[in-house]
């Protein structure tokens, strides 16, 4: 015999609720990259495999086989290759990668030393 399924209601605070629209709404405004734009993202940032790993928080085998084009990472993992190169100064457009002038492009090195420790390059 088979229990009838009663509805589940979940009372969410304002402040959390919104904090969740507006995640989805982040995410649903992030058009995804190309591995060749990641690769061309890193090269003008001289920024390393590891080091975008590290600062997207994702595992280097990830995105070694999203460069290479071996596989999609999940949605999640692939906005936080886009963010992560975003922070470090890149401007993702419909042409392509674009670097902004070299005074911003050192102070956001600077700022990614900070965090993570030397960048190293492959």
């Amino acid at each position: 015999m088979a229990l009838p399924l009663r509805p589940v209601s979940c009372n969410l605070d304002t402040e959390h609720a919104t904090l969740i629209r507006q995640r989805q709404q982040e995410f649903c405004n992030l058009a995804m990259i190309s591995p060749q734009q990641s690769k061309g993202a890193r090269a003008m940032l001289d920024m390393s495999r590891s080091d975008l790993a590290s600062a997207a928080g994702i595992a280097e085998r990830t995105l070694i086989d999203f460069e290479r084009g071996a596989r999609t990472p999940h949605a999640n993992n692939l906005a936080a290759i886009q963010r992560a190169l975003e922070d470090a100064g890149v401007r993702f457009t419909d042409h392509g990668v674009e670097l902004p002038p070299q005074d911003a492009v050192q102070k956001t090195a600077d700022n990614i030393r900070k965090i993570i420790g030397p960048i190293v390059t492959e």
